[in-house]
């Protein structure tokens, strides 16, 4: 019988994005325009010994998922790959892999969006998009739809040609559909009915499934549905569909961004039937309530 042959030992290069490694305290620090927020320390910051040795940080690649490098001494000012280790950087890395765990050997700053954390909005919504996007990859499989979309988002966040709002509602929508989440658009799933069409449209989140007037009525009544307007239906079926580069190439007004922005976002946290730390961090960083 032969003997399955695993190649333990190998060096490979790859690029991948590295997110932070946060500890949310629920402790509170008030800003200089009285805002109130959550204080954040970051663990790999507390030791200096630890950061003398070695690091392990998270990794979000397009060909493996996540997977977690160890860097010596990355923290370090001195170190020679301290750039391309840093929070929110890009790299392109050349790793040395044995039975599973990676070993930083060299590596290339790519992009930073480090410049993010001068801006507590903009840094609370960057720790956000990091941690949706490590709950729906899986470790050591493909996920490069997943990393394009957060680089994208990034971007677009450090470009500062579109509100934050925006950005994280689009984000979460795509996310989803990515994740095998779409909800369904262009035809009503219980008539045919093209959706574009119809007076009124009712998400119900826990399905996934967007309904005419008519169907609606005819559904259980332990889920009360969102309301879509013709614009929040519009930007729906667009985000969704829309080709990588251009998923923030639309316009929306605020009215119909309020309501998209509530609903993505509860659409996500259903469909992965679980909150985020980041969320109510960035929430808190904006005063935004909990709906």
């Amino acid at each position: 019988m032969g003997n399955g042959l695993t190649i333990a030992e190998l060096e490979t290069t790859l690029d991948g994005f590295f997110a932070a490694c946060v500890d949310y305290k629920k402790r509170t620090m008030t800003l200089k325009d009285g805002k109130t927020a959550f204080l954040c320390d970051f663990k790999d910051l507390t030791d200096r010994r630890y950061i003398a040795e070695r690091i392990v940080l998270p990794l979000l690649t397009a060909d493996r998922g996540v997977i977690t490098v160890s860097a010596k001494g990355a923290l370090k000012l001195t170190a020679s790959f301290s750039r391309c280790t840093q929070l929110y950087a890009y790299s392109h890395l050349t790793l040395y892999e044995k039975n599973g765990f990676y070993t930083l050997l060299e590596g290339a700053l790519i992009a930073s969006f480090f410049s993010l954390s001068e801006n507590l909005d903009c840094f609370a919504l960057a720790a956000y998009l990091c941690e949706a996007s490590a709950a729906v990859v899986v470790p050591n499989d493909g996920e490069g739809e997943i990393l394009n979309l957060l680089l994208n988002a990034l971007y677009a966040l450090k470009s500062n040609l579109f509100t934050p709002e925006f950005i994280k509602a689009v984000f979460e929508l795509r996310l989803a559909a990515l994740s095998g989440l779409e909800p369904t658009v262009g035809a009503c799933p219980g008539c045919g009915r093209p959706l574009a069409e119809a007076d009124e449209r009712y998400f119900f989140l826990t399905e996934g499934l967007i309904l005419c007037p008519a169907c609606a009525s005819g559904q259980p009544a332990d889920e009360t549905p969102y309301r879509l307007s013709r614009a929040v239906y519009a930007a729906i079926a667009y985000v969704t569909a829309a080709k990588p580069k251009a998923i923030f190439s639309f316009r929306i007004g605020d009215e119909a961004l309020r309501d998209l922005s509530v609903v993505a976002e509860k659409y996500l946290q259903n469909q992965l039937e679980r909150t985020f730390p980041t969320l109510e961090f960035y929430k808190t960083t904006r005063q935004i309530p909990n709906e």
